[in-house]
């Protein structure tokens, strides 16, 4: 049955992609955004774009009232994926947002929630895998902001009858292979984008923000996932999703390390990629992967790009054929 479903943050990488597999999956997708993370591109071609923030009570009650969402896909901003120390401004900005629009859900009758998570949030796990049991973190800005967000939604549940679920996972990478044209761009944060980046001969090099941490290499070890992938876990929730709370992890069930991106993105590109040694990150954990059991075995989740070489091959060609669309990558 065909969904319409409000998008916050859809014209970010992860966002405009959510929208997308929507659209893709027959559904109505209806972007809230403040057109930040696009530089005000339009995120897909087709899908309605209503600028604006969640801090705007005013503007959260007119979008309600003019569109009878039957779901919510909470994209964070990529300020609320914060590995620094819990501060009260970091982490009172997101909360306060989401107060005002699960409030908002909730007086309109909205009764599907989708909780989109960094797992970062886990912070160091006691056992790898991570599983959707393990801990958060609270001791950073992501972990406690996610943990009262979770909280809130905890509320909105036992009051209002509130379904939601959270998806967490870790660096979203790639490209929808046929459409390069309608995505959205952002600046080049991620290590595979800095990587291409060097590739493309605009820029030196890559730093390797550690090189003697207690991993196989001594490079930081960390999960990826094909953006279209998880995009594709959140519309695969939210169809799913009648009552209570729910909690999945996105991945492919194994981590890369730098040494090991740096080396799939040479043998994708020929190119020398030549690295640097640089600082260490104070607090940073060495390895978070987690694992997807629980939503592959009660959502029949699958990634359709199981490995980092068929991940970056969507962000090179994507640079190659739209590269004013690829900085993200």
């Amino acid at each position: 049955m065909s969904k319409t479903v409000l998008v916050t943050g859809g014209t970010s990488h992860l966002g405009s992609h959510i929208a997308a597999a929507l659209k893709e999956r027959g559904h109505r997708p209806v972007i809230f955004d403040d057109l930040t993370a696009s530089g005000g591109a339009a995120a897909v071609d087709g899908v309605a774009v209503v600028n604006g923030t969640l801090g705007d009570r005013a503007a959260l009650h007119a979008l309600f009232a003019a569109h009878r969402f039957d779901g919510v896909i909470y994209v964070p901003a990529a300020e609320t994926n914060d590995r620094r120390a819990a501060g009260f401004g970091r982490i009172g900005d997101p909360v306060a947002a989401m107060i005002g629009l699960i409030g908002t859900a909730c007086e309109h009758d909205v009764r599907r929630f989708i909780l989109s998570a960094d797992g970062a949030i886990f912070g160091h796990p006691c056992r790898l895998p991570i599983d959707e049991d393990e801990a958060i973190e609270t001791t950073t800005s992501a972990g406690e902001a996610n943990h009262l967000i979770e909280e809130l939604l905890a509320r909105a549940q036992a009051l209002h009858g509130l379904a939601w679920t959270c998806l967490r996972y870790g660096a979203a990478v790639g490209f929808h292979p046929d459409r390069f044209a309608g995505m959205a761009t952002e600046p080049e944060t991620g290590l595979v984008a800095r990587a291409l980046a060097v590739a493309e001969g605009r820029r030196l090099y890559v730093d390797i923000p550690g090189t003697s941490y207690p991993t196989a290499d001594g490079t930081l070890v960390r999960d990826y996932i094909h953006v279209c992938d998880l995009a594709a876990a959140h519309v695969r929730a939210l169809e799913a999703l009648e009552s209570g709370s729910h909690r999945f992890n996105v991945s492919l069930d194994r981590g890369y390390s730098v040494h090991e991106v740096l080396g799939t993105v040479r043998r994708m590109t020929g190119a020398t990629i030549p690295a640097r040694a640089a600082a260490a990150v104070a607090g940073e954990p060495p390895a978070i992967v987690l694992t997807a059991a629980r939503i592959r075995r009660e959502l029949g989740w699958a990634p359709q790009y199981p490995d980092l070489e068929s991940i970056v091959g969507t962000a090179w060609t994507a640079r190659d054929q739209h590269p004013r669309r690829a900085a993200v990558a």
